[in-house]
């Protein structure tokens, strides 16, 4: 239960709702970068015609140890809606660019967590 809320709160991250105005970003896809409850999430993001995105996360734990989550969804007017099989749902808005926030909700619906993602530049 553990890896699963914390790989939904990283999903989070990388796709949360905020307020802030922006200018519409059509496409989601990249690789970007969150921490949550001290592990990092790196959530690679592939967004395919007609707004479908799908993509894998990795949870690196401090101590050690990686875990691997995939995920299918929607990116809409900038609101990304995705989940993965076991019902965790995360819903966020990308607030720029290279930005998004957004909740994260488990899928027992008992834990929901604020996160926030930056999208990287891979060498």
């Amino acid at each position: 239960m553990r890896k699963k809320v914390i790989f939904f709160t990283l999903l989070m991250i990388l796709f949360s709702g905020g307020s802030r105005a922006v200018t519409p970003v059509t496409n989601c896809s990249g690789h970007w970068v969150g921490h949550c409850m001290l592990s990092r999430v790196d959530a690679y993001v592939t967004q395919h015609k007609g707004g479908k995105i799908d993509g894998v996360a990795y949870v690196s734990a401090p101590l050690g140890g990686k875990t691997t989550y995939h995920f299918k969804g929607t990116y809409t007017d900038g609101v990304v809606v995705a989940s993965h099989h076991s019902g965790h749902l995360f819903i966020g808005k990308v607030v720029s660019k290279d930005e998004v926030a957004g909740k994260l909700t488990t899928a027992s619906k008992k834990y929901t967590f604020s996160l926030d993602a930056t999208r990287v530049k891979n060498p």
